[in-house]
């Protein structure tokens, strides 16, 4: 194991003995007769704590577009990216042609195809999935056009398949390390009008597998208007199987098993806290030119806008400067912030993402892969290998 990984699975042990830097004490209690496990964890350090902060090592960056802006770009606007083992990258663009494969060492365009479509060989959705296959081939999860699709990496069309993708909605998600999908998907419900929610593990090959219901804080129809900080759910699928769900607004998660068996809880001391005019200045300042983003901004700010899965058995809350919690020091304008737990309830310290670096993110448990926009909105894709605190480090027990 190289040292990426040794410093993950460290972190992962660490919290099975005591720890001298500063850390959440976790209680766990049995809450019913099916034997849930509940993780409670106590105060947790802030999220500027200097023992506990990650690092991101930049291995690559790739720009997407030449310094003549006027010039056509590499890749016209990246919409999800993925890493192959060989470290191949495959980048979905939201152009007419939506799959560009990158070479694994030069920063240059082996192949474009799958234009957008519905037809053979073509791609519709924004969200699209894409896996290696065992032959040296690729695959790619269209939800658009509920299918699988299968080319070589130089873009030739091989073959498709049906895919069940039962409901409607965004979000998809691969597991760290895998590659399996999982999804957010919505269904609606005539007779009584009302919206529920749910996370499916997607085989290419077979039915849908639903996982884990999401916790309800829904419009009551599709297309209902909602606050712009209402809570909405959020999931993370977990490197060593399960699923965590949780929602935006409030500091309980649930880890569900593959097939869907309720594991653990996890409860968090993070609190909403009103809204302040300062806040609703900001919101209304980063909405810019669309304003209707800012009509309804609702009471209270939400806790995190996203959970991200970031290895075998941890987990991130990603974090900006309008859904700080109640009591902690304010997080910088323009500014993200991972705050890392283990599925036991520990707190594992933060990671401050380098500016301008937001989603789409992908990771296989080492490293990060995400898109780095400057102050003129232009991309550029990012490699980094991530770095536990070495104060966590220090405490690994021994053998």
């Amino acid at each position: 194991m190289d040292r990426a990984g040794f410093v993950l699975c460290a972190a992962c042990a660490l919290w099975a003995c005591e720890s001298a830097v500063p850390s959440s004490r976790v209680e766990v209690t049995v809450t019913d007769s099916a034997g849930v496990e509940v993780f409670t964890a106590g105060e947790i350090p802030a999220w500027d704590e200097p023992t506990l902060q990650w690092r991101l090592i930049l291995e690559r960056e790739i720009a997407t577009a030449d310094e003549d802006l006027s010039a056509t770009p590499m890749i016209f606007e990246p919409q999800g990216v993925t890493r192959f083992p060989d470290g191949t990258l495959v980048v979905l663009d939201g152009a007419g042609v939506r799959l560009v494969v990158i070479d694994p060492i030069r920063d240059s365009v082996t192949a474009r195809f799958g234009p957008s479509g519905q037809g053979p060989g073509e791609v519709w959705s924004s969200i699209s999935q894409v896996w290696p296959e065992d032959d040296g081939t690729l695959g790619v999860l269209d939800p658009g056009n509920r299918r699988a699709s299968y080319f070589t990496l130089r873009g030739e069309f091989l073959r498709s398949n049906a895919v069940d993708i039962p409901g409607g909605g965004g979000r998809m998600v691969q597991r760290p390390g895998t590659y399996e999908t999982f999804a957010w998907r919505y269904f609606f419900d005539r007779e009584t009008g009302l919206t529920s929610d749910s996370v499916f593990r997607v085989d290419v090959s077979g039915p849908a597998v639903s996982v884990a219901p999401l916790p309800r804080q829904r419009a009551p129809r599709p297309g209902g208007s909602t606050p712009l900080f209402s809570g909405q759910g959020t999931f993370a699928p977990i490197g060593s199987g399960g699923v965590l769900v949780g929602r935006t607004d409030i500091a309980e998660f649930r880890l569900f098993s593959d097939s869907g068996e309720l594991q653990s809880v996890i409860r968090l001391p993070f609190e909403r806290r009103p809204l302040t005019l300062e806040d609703e200045r900001i919101v209304r300042e980063v909405a810019g030119s669309a304003p209707s983003l800012a009509d309804d901004l609702g009471e209270f700010n939400i806790l995190w806008s996203r959970l991200e899965p970031v290895g075998d058995s941890l987990f991130a809350l990603d974090q900006t400067s309008v859904t700080t919690p109640n009591g902690e020091a304010r997080i910088p304008m323009d500014t993200r912030v991972w705050r890392i737990v283990s599925v036991q309830g520990h707190y594992l310290g933060s990671l401050v993402l380098p500016l301008g670096v937001g989603p789409p993110y992908w990771t296989d448990g080492e490293r990060l892969l995400a898109v780095r926009r400057d102050s003129l909105g232009v991309a550029t894709i990012v490699l980094y290998r991530l770095q536990a605190p070495e104060a966590l480090l220090e405490r690994q027990p021994a053998g």
